[in-house]
């Protein structure tokens, strides 16, 4: 008899530490959610979070755009809700809840909202007042540790290239101008057939000795945007008279970075 009082509390002790760790912490009114927002005319800009449970736990998806550092995809964010990430979540909801389908246009850049709560899908246009709780400020509330280290690794990538592109890179220059999708082979090696060089500095400075091909005699620094593949940008020139006017002396000239190493930079024409 002893023996089996003891089997039936054990099993009953047991059964309320499994209830008490399978109950939710919250009724469960915040998923499914998900919340899109699309800015410009034909959607450009789109960005979609996804909050769903997990047993006893909510986790959040940075479902859309897909980030990239250079041209490598960045793995796919997904967080585990704390209790105040979860509260936002609520306020959002709540906050949505009480917009209308239409406000008035204030920018220039038309914005829709589709937000998927309560099992109902709601669409929300124009520039409507958030009160602090827009799209925006929802991601930095569930992901800015992951906006924080996706900015220091690629300004690690973009400082490690720059070091790599330091120095004087010579070609020839190929005739006519350059038209876009058009490649050019630039190497650090000078030999006779390549006279014109770029010359990469320090603090992204930049010269050009051999403007027949694209004039860049003005222009003094570029740039490096590495954001879903590896853009190099140069910058137009402009000089200032006496008074401060400002005149432009030449247009910049963006390129991809096909590929670079220490002898070699591989480069594809995009635009001026």
């Amino acid at each position: 008899m002893k023996t089996t009082l003891i089997t039936i509390t054990a099993l009953v002790l047991t059964l309320l530490a499994t209830a008490k760790t399978t109950c939710l912490p919250l009724p469960d009114t915040l998923t499914p959610f998900r919340v899109v927002y699309m800015a410009g005319d034909d959607a450009s800009e789109r960005a979609e979070i996804v909050v769903y449970r997990l047993g006893n736990k909510y986790f959040a998806e940075n479902a859309a755009p897909q980030f990239y550092i250079g041209k490598n995809k960045v793995d796919l964010w997904r967080t585990e809700l704390n209790a105040t990430q979860v509260a936002t979540c609520m306020q959002f909801q709540k906050k949505a809840g009480t917009l209308p389908a239409e406000c008035p246009e204030v920018s220039m850049v038309p914005k829709t909202y589709q937000i998927t709560a309560n099992n109902k899908t709601t669409t929300i246009q124009g520039d409507c007042d958030w009160d602090g709780i827009d799209f925006f400020d929802l991601r930095s509330a569930l992901f800015s540790e992951y906006y924080t280290q996706l900015d220091a690794r690629r300004r690690a990538f973009t400082d490690s290239l720059s070091s790599l592109l330091h120095g004087k890179w010579y070609f020839s220059a190929p005739p006519g101008k350059p038209e876009p999708g058009s490649r050019l082979t630039l190497q650090k090696k000078q030999n006779n057939t390549k006279t014109c060089f770029w010359e990469m500095g320090k603090n992204s400075s930049f010269k050009s000795t051999c403007n027949e091909y694209i004039n860049l005699s003005y222009s003094i620094r570029y740039a490096l945007n590495t954001e879903g593949n590896i853009f190099f940008e140069i910058q137009g020139g402009t000089t200032t008279d006496a008074d401060g006017n400002t005149s432009i002396r030449n247009f910049g000239a963006t390129f991809v970075i096909d590929s670079v190493d220490d002898l070699e930079l591989k480069l594809k024409f995009l635009r001026r």
